[in-house]
């Protein structure tokens, strides 16, 4: 198994000069995915001129070592062994108050730069609305960093990225309570929701089948019925079973002006609306 040789010093060593921006030398002798994990670092804390070349460095040497094992086939365990490995002696090149510059900035980044698009970090991000305690916070942020484990190392076994959404669905029911994550779905789904209710409407009246109907009424009334599915789609995903069942008993009763404007798509031609259409 390979182990990590580092061309490295450590950074007491070096001069007190610090820098705010990233390194012309940085910028100009490195790699763009190098450049970028600097940079990351750098407008997260004060890194000297001479520090910013160091970790260059550091990220280059790991860059090729990891590479060089992918391509020798080396066991997936030792390839992760190795990353963790560099995370390690990253960690013990900083110092005690540039990981505390890093630590409090992740923390406030949290779930807008770190898996925005996963129900963790959606309720986070609404963790006011939600009156989350420090420990479902914690919670919270453990599996926004475990998402990222899952998906790099699914990415080395595969090739592909992973889908886990079945994942999300069934920790974070174990986070929050039952009254906050549908709080939390209905946040998180409502624009949504009203968007398609609002397009359904215009479609109703471009088909000539508005007259019948209120535009506020109804747009409420799709809006709430849009809601209810995509919270049952997010909520079940790890069941798919009781998702089905909770989507078809859904739409057996779904509002009767969408079964007229459903009923409408399979008859272009027909645009007036009769006693059938308002029947279901």
């Amino acid at each position: 198994m390979k182990k990590c040789f580092l061309v490295i010093g450590v950074f007491a060593c070096l001069g007190n000069i610090t820098a705010q921006e990233l390194s012309n030398a940085v910028k100009a002798g490195y790699s763009d995915g190098v450049i970028e994990e600097v940079f990351n670092l750098v407008y997260k804390t004060s890194f000297s001129e001479a520090e910013q070349l160091l970790l260059a460095n550091f990220f280059t040497e790991r860059d090729s070592v990891i590479s060089q094992m992918l391509k020798g086939g080396e066991l997936e365990e030792d390839v992760i062994e190795v990353k963790s490995q560099y995370e390690n002696v990253l960690d013990s090149m900083l110092s005690v108050q540039q990981r505390y510059d890093i630590y409090v900035a992740n923390k406030k980044e949290g779930a807008k730069y770190r898996f925005s698009y996963s129900q963790f970090a959606i309720a986070l991000r609404y963790k006011s609305n939600l009156s989350l305690t420090g420990t479902q916070e914690e919670a919270l942020f453990h599996q926004i960093d475990t998402l990222k484990r899952m998906r790099d190392e699914y990415y080395i076994q595969t090739g592909k990225g992973m889908d886990t959404r079945a994942y999300e669905s069934e920790i974070i029911a174990q986070i929050l309570t039952s009254a906050q994550y549908d709080s939390m779905l209905v946040l998180k789904n409502k624009s949504k929701a009203e968007a398609a209710a609002r397009k359904d409407w215009k479609e109703l009246e471009e088909r000539l089948l508005s007259s019948e109907y209120d535009e506020n009424e109804v747009i409420q009334e799709l809006t709430s019925y849009y809601l209810t599915r995509e919270c049952i789609y997010d909520k079940y995903q790890h069941n798919p079973t009781v998702q089905q069942e909770e989507v078809l008993e859904l739409r057996n009763n779904r509002p009767l002006v969408l079964k007229a404007l459903q009923k409408s798509r399979q008859s272009p031609g027909n645009d007036t609306l009769n006693g059938s259409f308002n029947g279901g």
